[in-house]
């Protein structure tokens, strides 16, 4: 798994435009977690794995998003095949979630993590939830924009990246023709656009 060290572009406040985002290949359906930045299990933003169901919570001070987790039935998801997520919000005091492209729930409860978290930023693992087993591709997160507003559904093609000022963190694994490295592209001003 990977690590960052606690910054403000990783710190998600309510009032502000931001997106969170990945694409996954999970090999089995483990409780783990897969994306987040937390202080302890009072205090932390996380998407992760739980009993085969995607979800992305906001905890601070132990009181949940409204509805607990972002959670729903429909994101039961296949192993082995690449799905996307993403949580995001408009500045407006709305939260929402998608995965693959759908709809999935929103949330109006106002947060500010920069105070209350202050952990490092995980990718692969929670510490205390577990290890997330398969592949993460397109890890990006942005401050300043939400970026989806949704309608139909994402396919992982090799599409291109764009990547713009907004973006604070994007990982994509270089797994092409066999290497096994990381690249970040957060402060280029271009593309990539090879299929991984």
């Amino acid at each position: 798994y990977l690590t960052a060290p606690d910054s403000d572009l990783w710190h998600l406040k309510s009032n502000e435009s931001w997106t969170v985002e990945f694409w996954f290949n999970a090999n089995d359906t483990t409780s783990s977690g897969m994306l987040h930045q937390r202080t302890d299990d009072q205090n932390k933003w996380m998407w992760g794995i739980d009993t085969n169901k995607l979800f992305f919570n906001i905890r601070i001070s132990n009181t949940w998003l409204e509805g607990a987790y972002l959670a729903w039935a429909n994101t039961t998801f296949s192993t082995n095949t690449w799905h996307h997520a993403a949580a995001i919000s408009d500045g407006t005091g709305i939260t929402r979630a998608f995965f693959n492209g759908q709809f999935l729930g929103s949330s109006d409860t106002e947060y500010d993590t920069s105070s209350a978290i202050t952990g490092v930023l995980e990718i692969g693992n929670q510490t205390g939830f577990g290890y997330y087993y398969g592949y993460m591709d397109g890890i990006r997160i942005s401050k300043g924009t939400a970026r989806y507003g949704y309608s139909g559904t994402n396919a992982k093609l090799g599409t291109n990246a764009v990547h713009h000022s907004h973006c604070k963190l994007l990982i994509t694994s270089n797994t092409f023709n066999g290497n096994t490295h990381f690249d970040d592209f957060s402060d280029q001003g271009n593309y990539w656009n090879q299929q991984p």
